[in-house]
């Protein structure tokens, strides 16, 4: 049954779309070598992180409450606060934690609740409490996002004593070697970490500060008749700093102010109090005025001994690869250190040549020498002497493993594809077709990806590499259809044209089906939603990608002819094709490739030889005979043609010379030629000899399954009700040992790193956490398989964690060996 004329205008309507695919090659070889270039530009410039963005709805209300007990804290701070947060819109849950001097209250919200809204209505309730007097800090509110969990922590220990280079300092030297590098850290390190991009803010840990502690005898103070309130208002009186106004003089003004500040313990020491009575007398008569140390809020050790943590945290939007690559940089480990040296020697000598280095303008006010030496320079030298930095943690290095573990699954999955293309299709060129979709389709994935702003995790290049198998799909059923219609006597255009439209239909209903499945995965609220929407996304996005190669790309491809010469007429065409070129100067296809490439200096050759003939020939005429005419204009002629002979002379043999670098060059292509038709006819008999063996044991195998289907399909026709009774049963079975396995929403995953939590009873002290820390950390430090054991307790005075204090402990144990030593975790 012929097609009517409404169908047949609707088949050419369809076939226009896909015609100017492949009449145009040129316009889509420019078009997708587009999308290729900014799809390698979006993939440079996407972050890469080890998890989706997660944000909980959730705030944290803290509120410090210095020496007051639990109860007290419940009932003077917590409960009033519980009342007044009860009603911010959109809260679901509100709970609560009292513990020595701290308050937190955890809000919960529901899902898709716009966070930043709501924390300014909890800030709002805030404002109207009214705290005890106590109470000198205002509530912070915290919220909580996986994503400020520190990215990378540093400890820096100070370095071994005398003696054992092993056992590590004590008493004095260890409690001042402790303090240098806190305030080194404090007040250079810290900055300029926080300087560079990326880097959010950069907390420390441990170590110990100073301060001035004034020791005031009690008995002689009673005698004498003051009170601590007396030397607290005379020291505030000497320790001034104050605005003095402006004092103006001509046409200059001057800000004057009163400065009398403390700048040394001594002077502290010397200050002057008043008695009662009238009487003067120095601060150091009535107390012992000394440098000491600041009550310590935490605890850090590693491997035994005590140092200085430092916690990275990135920005929003920071690559964490690169920023912990930024700092291992800076700090100078040994990796990098060999690159900066290298650096510092390459600005010495730019200094030595130019005289001075210009300045960079915008970039920064400071010169570009001072520049150039703090990027150059190691911020270890910011810190003192004899100190050993150990990385505790770096996300980055696992970020690395698990993104190079789903590009490595991506490759094999890729070319098991098309090892199984090959075993089937048998035919080289289909399967190199079916080949370079599969990387331009992954590459235009990246400029979505990168518009929408996701990163590359672990769920992006999962979903990327599940794409990888679907990619094939599409574009085996357009290239089957393209060669089934040249099987049918069709042009390689018209085939591919027809065949492209024939399917087109079903490919793109089949593509829109799984996308429909995996697209409204992005929609789904909740942390399932945060977490697998870039997944559904990056499916999608491969999906769409294959859809359009498949449609556009694959019939390009298909419809260009190959010239493939056979083997038996290859070397009498190579022996015709040298002898054109040696008796015709290059006559046919293969003696014009041969003479292409000297075709420059042949031309030359010929030009010189013309002039030659031109001149050298009238020029020999002319004094044979010139005896013969015995005329001026005769011997004029000759006179000429022997002064002009050397000329004529070098003239020849440089087109002599240039026939001989011309015939040279015609030789070595067709040697070069020669020698890869050689290549290329010893290639494929060694392939044909290499794949005999693989491809006749897959024939039998595969005929054999077949075989065997064949014979198990008759006999389960024969037999329904009992294959339904064995299927129904499978299906019962499946479904118990389903109620039997576990739910989680992320297994775990193997970092090399786990971490303990000691919780001691509320009240504890700090040094009483150390010596029940201690000795946990003494059991763990005798595994063989325990590489490395910090350990964190307490915690710093406005730190972001919730739940902890004096009383609790962090231990964080890195394997040896991560993969090996899995089931130690």
């Amino acid at each position: 049954m012929s097609d009517t004329p409404e169908q047949q205008q609707d088949q050419e309507q369809q076939t226009k779309q896909y015609r100017i695919a492949i009449r145009r090659p040129v316009t889509m070889a420019m078009l997708f070598l587009t999308i290729v270039v900014f799809g390698w530009r979006s993939y440079q410039h996407l972050p890469i992180n080890l998890m989706p963005d997660i944000s909980y709805p959730t705030l944290t209300v803290r509120t410090e409450y210095e020496g007051a007990a639990p109860e007290d804290v419940e009932k003077l701070v917590t409960r009033p606060l519980e009342e007044m947060l009860a009603i911010v819109s959109g809260m679901v849950e509100i709970s609560s934690i009292s513990s020595p001097s701290l308050s937190e209250i955890i809000l919960e919200f529901t899902w898709g609740t716009d966070m930043n809204v709501a924390q300014q209505d909890v800030r709002d309730r805030l404002d109207l409490f009214d705290p005890p007097r106590e109470v000198t800090e205002k509530p912070v509110i915290l919220r909580y996002d996986p994503t400020l969990d520190p990215v990378m922590r540093i400890a820096i220990t100070p370095g071994a004593g005398e003696g054992n280079p092993n056992t590590p300092r004590s008493g004095e030297d260890e409690r001042a070697a402790l303090i240098a590098i806190r305030d080194a850290v404090e007040r250079h390190l810290k900055s300029d970490l926080e300087a560079e991009k990326g880097i959010a803010q950069v907390t420390v840990k441990g170590g110990q500060e100073e301060e001035i502690e004034i020791l005031v005898d009690a008995m002689r103070l009673k005698s004498l008749g003051l009170s601590l309130q007396h030397i607290v208002e005379g020291l505030a009186q000497q320790n001034i700093n104050l605005s003095g106004g402006r004092l103006q003089e001509g046409k200059t003004e001057f800000l004057v102010r009163t400065l009398n500040e403390f700048r040394s313990v001594e002077e502290i020491g010397a200050s002057i109090i008043t008695t009662p009575g009238g009487q003067q007398l120095r601060l150091s008569d009535v107390a012992d005025v000394f440098m000491g140390t600041k009550d310590r809020q935490s605890i850090v050790r590693i491997n035994g001994r005590e140092a200085v943590a430092i916690d990275l945290f990135k920005e929003g939007d920071a690559n964490t690869v690169r920023m912990c690559n930024t700092v291992k940089d800076l700090l100078g480990f040994p990796r990098e250190r060999g690159f900066f040296e290298r650096l510092q020697q390459s600005v010495a000598r730019s200094v030595m040549q130019s005289g001075a280095i210009p300045s960079r303008g915008q970039r920064s006010q400071r010169p570009q020498t001072e520049e150039m030496q703090f990027r150059t320079r190691t911020l270890l030298d910011r810190l003192p002497k004899d100190v050993e930095l150990t990385i505790i943690s770096d996300q980055s290095r696992f970020i690395i493993g698990s993104i190079k573990e789903v590009q490595n699954a991506t490759l094999v999955g890729g070319g098991l594809a098309l090892l199984v293309l090959f075993l089937f299709l048998r035919e080289l060129k289909s399967t190199l077709i079916i080949g370079v979709s599969i990387p331009i389709s992954v590459i235009a994935v990246f400029v979505p990806m990168f518009s929408r702003g996701i990163s590359l995790n672990i769920m992006s290049l999962g979903g990327l590499a599940l794409g990888v198998g679907m990619l094939v799909d599409n574009s085996i059923v357009v290239l089957e259809s393209i060669f089934r219609c040249k099987e049918e006597g069709d042009d390689v255009l018209d085939a591919a044209e027809r065949g492209t439209r024939e399917v087109a239909g079903a490919v793109t209903a089949s593509t829109l089906t799984t996308v429909a499945v995996f697209f409204p995965v992005a929609f789904v609220e909740g942390i399932a939603g945060q977490l697998f929407g870039d997944l559904a996304m990056t499916v999608t996005f491969s999906l769409l990608a294959s859809l359009f190669v498949a449609l556009f790309l694959i019939p390009l491809i298909a419809s260009r002819k190959a010239v493939a010469l056979r083997s038996q007429q290859e070397v009498v065409w190579i022996l015709r094709a040298w002898h054109e070129s040696r008796e015709e100067g290059g006559r046919g296809p293969v003696g014009a490739l041969l003479h292409l490439v000297p075709l420059g200096v042949k031309y030359i050759g010929e030009y010189a030889a013309g002039a030659a003939r031109e001149t050298f020939g009238p020029s020999l005429a002319a004094i044979k005979n010139a005896p013969e005419k015995n005329t001026f204009t005769g011997w004029l002629a000759a006179v000429a043609a022997c002064v002009f002979m050397p000329l004529l002379a070098a003239l020849y043999l440089c087109q002599m010379a240039l026939r001989a670098v011309a015939t040279l060059l015609t030789t070595l292509l067709f040697a070069f030629c020669l020698i890869i038709m050689a290549v290329i006819l010893i290639a494929r008999v060694a392939m044909r000899i290499i794949l005999w063996a693989p491809l006749y044991a897959f024939d039998l195998a595969f005929n054999t399954l077949r075989y065997a289907y064949g014979v198990l399909l008759e006999h389960s026709l024969r037999f329904r009700p009992i294959i339904l009774l064995v299927v129904l049963g499978l299906a019962i079975h499946a479904g118990y040992l389903m109620a039997g396995l576990g739910r989680e929403l992320i297994p775990p995953m193997n970092q090399g790193e786990f971490g303990i939590r000691m919780e001691a009873r509320a009240g504890t002290r700090l040094e009483e956490t150390e010596q029940r820390a201690r000795q946990i950390e003494e059991v763990v430090r005798e595994m063989p398989v325990v590489d490395s054991v910090t350990v964190e307790i307490g915690q710093e005075r406005g730190g972001g964690e919730t739940g902890r204090g004096e009383n609790v402990a962090r231990f964080t144990i890195l394997l040896k060996d991560p993969k090996k030593n899995a089931l130690i975790q």
